[in-house]
């Protein structure tokens, strides 16, 4: 377990571990696959409504 003192130390690191495999993922990825699977992620508003509205009942 961490002490207080080590917390912010810890967090920074983890900060620029994830943002080194963040780069690493973006410089290796396929921008057609990313745009496709873009694609299927975006929901219209209606969707979104609907999605939700329905899921609430």
């Amino acid at each position: 377990m961490l002490k207080p003192s080590e917390v912010k130390k810890a967090a920074k690191m983890i900060e620029a571990d994830n943002f080194r495999f963040r780069s690493f993922l973006k410089n290796r990825a396929d921008e057609e696959e990313l745009e496709k699977a873009a694609g299927y992620m975006k929901l219209t508003a209606d969707q979104f409504k609907e999605f939700f509205l329905d899921s609430t009942k």
